[in-house]
């Protein structure tokens, strides 16, 4: 062998020695012994965990020497939601040196939900030098405890009354934590950001919709569309012709949050762009939030075209033997057909009568049976022709001699598909007249006293038929009681 190839081969193999030390060593850190959590620590604090039991134990382990025990503990402690562990917890919040166990701190201290562990996450946030992993975690407990005293309210109240002081000051300290980090813009902590959008959401402060929007003009476009699900969830509705603009976002979920946000906010300016996405856009997801934005807007406009892809939907569904994906992307158009149609009686003739028949067809031919998104949308479009159409159909099958006809009208989910019509006749406004109400709770009964009916269908006309609290409502359930039938005596209990 020449001495340069010696040389050039020994040079290789020192290099590959060296490589396969680095990378011995490397790993060898990376699975230090210290790292572990031995069996014999590990499993007192997962039994009182898994026992949700508040004793001697943890408070002991969470004083390790080791931080990986520290921080287990700290996660048992949060997840067991004892309000006595708070005092430990936020003293060790202060006093802690590790970053990881600190985070794990916050993150516990909101998983117990007390508004006493709030002072100590509000100073964190004060503290902007505070390390960002951490902060985004205290942005998160305040979020959580927030929600819960937001919960605590009586269901007919938006929010505690008088409103809890502990409250508005976790919601200013949110909402400027969420300001500093849009200051900074690209310097921003994008898991701060993220987990303070999500604390909005569920602690709902006054004057969010400057803040929120801020977020709209960043390049992450998960950001963007944490940024509009906010948005759309609190109705704000500031920021909505940057909402209206983001339809046109290369990334599906942001344009999907923005049909939502043009929809809550009834942004009739969004029409021509909604009606686009619902009938071309490539992202499922997409198509159905404009969808349903479409009904919040109630344009007529939108109901002949919104038809004819309906019809296209549901004979390619057929096709493929009851493709899931297209039938419901159908049945999502029918309910908003419902909504956009509503008060409206079909007219004789013209391209939106032509539009509904072929539509129906299509959902016949596609299920051969009544679909509860077909009877609601009918009964919210026109009542009176709605149970007069009824009580012709029950008039024509009890004539027939077709059993399979039979057997589809008495079908759970066609009985079921009824009863979610009839009940739909009780919820909207303007109300029918009294005689149509009267009609429909007596349909209601006449199914539960059919002894066609199946039982799978009880439960869903019993709902349907409390929705007019009739008189004897109450002796009726009393006997449902008896059923065999678990669901049935669970519906009645409810």
């Amino acid at each position: 062998m020449q001495l340069g190839s010696y040389r050039t081969t020994l040079s290789a193999l020192l290099l590959l020695a060296a490589s396969l030390t680095t990378a011995t060593a490397q790993q060898t850190r990376a699975n230090r012994p210290g790292s572990v959590i031995p069996a014999n620590v590990l499993l007192p604090i997962m039994r009182a965990e898994d026992e949700r039991r508040w004793d001697n134990t943890l408070p002991v382990l969470f004083g390790h020497k080791e931080e990986s025990v520290r921080k287990r503990a700290a996660l048992a402690m949060g997840r067991i939601g004892d309000v006595r562990a708070l005092p430990a917890l936020v003293e060790a919040l202060k006093t802690e040196s590790d970053s990881d166990v600190r985070q794990m701190i916050a993150f516990a201290i909101g998983e117990i939900e007390s508004p006493d562990g709030a002072a100590a996450l509000i100073e964190i946030l004060d503290d902007t030098r505070a390390p960002a992993e951490i902060r985004a975690r205290a942005v998160e407990a305040l979020g959580k405890i927030g929600g819960a005293l937001l919960s605590s309210a009586p269901r007919d109240q938006k929010e505690p009354k008088p409103v809890d002081d502990r409250l508005t000051r976790i919601r200013t300290a949110i909402l400027d934590a969420l300001k500093f980090e849009a200051g900074r813009r690209s310097m921003s902590d994008r898991e701060t950001v993220l987990l303070g959008l999500t604390a909005v959401l569920r602690t709902r402060p006054d004057g969010a919709g400057p803040v929120v929007v801020r977020f709209l003009k960043y390049t992450d476009f998960r950001i963007v569309a944490d940024a509009l699900n906010t948005m759309a969830r609190l109705r704000l509705k500031d920021g909505s012709e940057q909402a209206r603009q983001l339809l046109g976002s290369g990334e599906p979920i942001v344009r999907a949050n923005a049909a939502r946000v043009a929809g809550a906010n009834e942004d009739k300016q969004a029409f021509d762009a909604l009606l686009a996405r619902a009938l071309n856009d490539y992202d499922v997801r997409v198509r159905v939030s404009a969808i349903r934005a479409l009904g919040s807007l109630k344009d007529e406009r939108a109901a002949l075209p919104l038809s004819r892809r309906a019809s296209e939907l549901f004979r390619l569904a057929h096709l493929q033997l009851g493709n899931g994906a297209s039938r419901n992307e159908g049945l999502e158009i029918l309910s908003v057909l419902g909504l956009i149609l509503a008060g409206k009686p079909q007219s004789d003739g013209g391209p939106d009568a032509a539009a509904r028949i072929i539509l129906t067809v299509r959902v016949r031919a596609m299920t051969h049976e009544s679909l509860v998104e077909e009877e609601v949308a009918r009964a919210r479009q026109a009542p009176l022709e709605y149970l007069g159409r009824l009580k012709d159909f029950e008039t024509w099958v009890a004539a027939s001699t077709d059993d399979r006809l039979t057997i589809t009208f008495y079908g759970a989910r066609s009985v079921s598909a009824r009863a979610a019509g009839l009940a739909e006749l009780g919820r909207i406004k303007p109300q029918p007249p009294e005689h149509v109400l009267a009609e429909a709770q007596s349909l209601l009964r006449r199914m539960l006293n059919d002894r066609r009916t199946p039982l799978f269908a009880v439960p869903n006309i019993l709902n349907a038929y409390a929705a007019y609290k009739p008189a004897g409502f109450g002796e009726l359930l009393r006997a449902y009681l008896k059923q065999s039938d678990v669901i049935v005596r669970a519906t009645v209990a409810e």
